[in-house]
């Protein structure tokens, strides 16, 4: 590869990465993804070992393979990504840093049995693909795709963003079920935007549990993992994301009016919208309060939720 390609190459990446260098992205895997969590829970739970053979679905750049292999060198990682630019990216970290056990395949999910036929693997972890589905029809022929490449008594991971995460906290039944409601509206809005160019599956945990036990996955556990960091390059005061949703809930703010506008699609009135958003604007005023005086956000901006599956030794 020529010095001009490689270049070129570092600043494309998938649709869902910012364009960074190959430096940035390893800066960016390693304050994002907390190493404790990868060893003392993903590693464990999924009972990877040397000998494994793993399937990561929606692999990126290949973060997570990467950080299996700081642990097991000789582990046997297969890497599916529609995006050429992210496989590209992908490959020259590795390269990079000399890792050699992770195959890059391109292609869709939905087409996993012909892309990589009477292949099974011992752990199938879905990088939060399962979320960008633009319906249920085709979240359920993905995962049933995820569920073929797993060998009976297998494990399958699924690592999905999940807002209500942000209110597993608080004990408060009134903020709980404001937000709840507001965020019911909001995946019904996902799945029935009159724009198809926006149309698309906005998940949260208790959907992708409940999928795994209409597939008869077993032995089914949800972890909650927060990310030390926001997205890099970015900082939680060049975010402004408290200050956001305190304009989405004040009533007559452009934000308000068009967050007002998606959630009654998704099925809300406009009075209840009003009643929720009086609730909710007074919990991120809260929080506000507690940044101004601390200097620090009081709240973490990505929490996600894993959950593990394991297919029944039955199902073939």
């Amino acid at each position: 590869m020529s010095t001009d390609t490689k270049s070129e190459t570092t600043q494309r990446v998938s649709t869902c990465t910012p364009l960074v260098k190959t430096e940035d992205l390893l800066h960016y895997e390693r304050t994002f993804w907390d190493s404790e969590f990868i060893e003392k829970i993903l590693i464990p739970r999924a009972k990877i070992t040397n000998e494994s053979s793993i399937l990561i679905a929606g692999c990126g750049v290949g973060a997570i393979g990467r950080f299996i292999s700081k642990y097991f060198p000789m582990v046997k990682i297969t890497a599916l990504e529609i995006s050429r630019a992210s496989i590209d990216a992908g490959k020259e970290i590795n390269e990079h840093l000399g890792i050699e056990n992770i195959t890059f395949i391109e292609g869709n999910i939905l087409d996993l049995d012909k892309l990589i036929p009477e292949e099974e693997f011992d752990f199938v972890f879905d990088d939060g693909v399962l979320s960008y589905f633009p319906n249920k029809k085709t979240e359920q022929e993905a995962l049933k795709q995820l569920i073929k490449a797993t060998k009976p008594g297998g494990l399958i991971g699924s690592f999905q963003l999940d807002y209500s995460a942000m209110m597993f906290g608080t004990s408060e039944p009134t903020l709980r079920n404001a937000f709840y409601k507001v965020h019911e509206a909001f995946i019904n809005y996902g799945f029935s935007n009159p724009d198809e160019s926006k149309k698309r599956n906005l998940i949260i945990a208790p959907q992708l549990f409940q999928m795994f036990w209409e597939h008869k996955l077993e032995n089914i556990k949800v972890y909650p993992y927060i990310a030390p960091e926001p997205l890099p390059p970015y900082k939680p005061e060049d975010i402004g994301y408290l200050d956001k949703r305190i304009q989405m809930y004040t009533k007559g703010t452009p934000e308000y009016n068009a967050e007002c506008e998606k959630l009654v699609i998704g099925g809300l009135t406009e009075l209840e919208f009003e009643k929720y958003s009086k609730i909710l604007r007074e919990y991120w005023n809260e929080r506000k309060l507690i940044q101004d005086a601390q200097g620090v956000p009081s709240f973490l901006t990505q929490v996600f939720l894993l959950t593990f599956g394991e297919k029944s030794t039955e199902l073939k």
